[in-house]
């Protein structure tokens, strides 16, 4: 009895340990889902400088994640729920890129990674803090169809940042004031008098924060006033 327990014992270890072994399984590729830009709204004017962009990249969890702009590469960011990765970037007075997308990286434990171009793409123009553009973003007017006569109504219509103080200058006349119709809409309006007289005069529009920011912008299309024509009445 005791001779079989030894052939027993034997056999057993005559089993090669493979055959009792399952290989490896790889890991998985990770994904990247989708890439969304200050929360899905993104202003219609360029980035500038104190602004912040905000990414946010949904994939595979538990990895290290980071994003590219240009030539600005390796922004980190965190986990801030499972798959669901934020990383913030100021943009600075020398940044400068047009027209380009957000790259998201996603690297795993085991060292697989995965890369996903932004479907939106940005404008940043660092300087435009300084710049009018930047809290000024179009003049339009109803002067440039036709010289303005005696008793028509030049009106100005400006877009820019809303709560600030705005004027225009149009010929002789310089800062004329405008009213905030609605956040960041300021129109302004001229009655031609007599006495007015321009030949292709340009329309400036001025714009003064109240941090302190002040911005200038012409109209790309000026205006004809002759106040010595009387407009007819009928």
């Amino acid at each position: 009895m005791r001779r079989l327990f030894v052939l027993l014992a034997l056999l057993l270890l005559a089993v090669p340990a493979t055959a009792h072994t399952h290989p490896l399984l790889p890991y998985a590729q990770p994904t990247i889902n989708r890439i969304v830009l200050d929360n899905g709204s993104l202003p219609a004017r360029p980035l500038g400088a104190n602004d912040v962009l905000q990414v946010t990249m949904y994939g595979t969890p538990g990895g290290v994640a980071s994003f590219d702009v240009a030539g600005l590469v390796a922004i980190p960011m965190n986990e801030v729920s499972p798959g669901v990765y934020q990383g913030d970037y100021a943009i600075q007075p020398n940044d400068l890129y047009r027209n380009v997308g957000v790259i998201c990286h996603l690297i795993m434990a085991d060292g697989s990674a995965v890369a996903l171009t932004s479907t939106d793409n940005l404008f940043i123009e660092g300087t435009v803090g300084m710049l009018p553009q930047h809290i000024i973003y179009s003049v339009v007017h109803n002067g440039g169809l036709s010289t303005l006569r005696f008793g028509d109504q030049l009106r100005v219509t400006m877009v820019g940042v809303a709560g600030g103080l705005a004027t225009f200058d149009v010929g002789s006349e310089h800062r004329l004031p405008m009213t905030e119709v609605s956040p960041g809409t300021y129109v302004g309006t001229m009655t031609v008098g007599l006495a007015d007289q321009a030949s292709s005069a340009p329309v400036i529009v001025h714009l003064t924060l109240p941090d302190g920011q002040t911005a200038q912008v012409m109209s790309p299309v000026s205006v004809g006033i002759d106040g010595a024509i009387l407009t007819p009445h009928f």
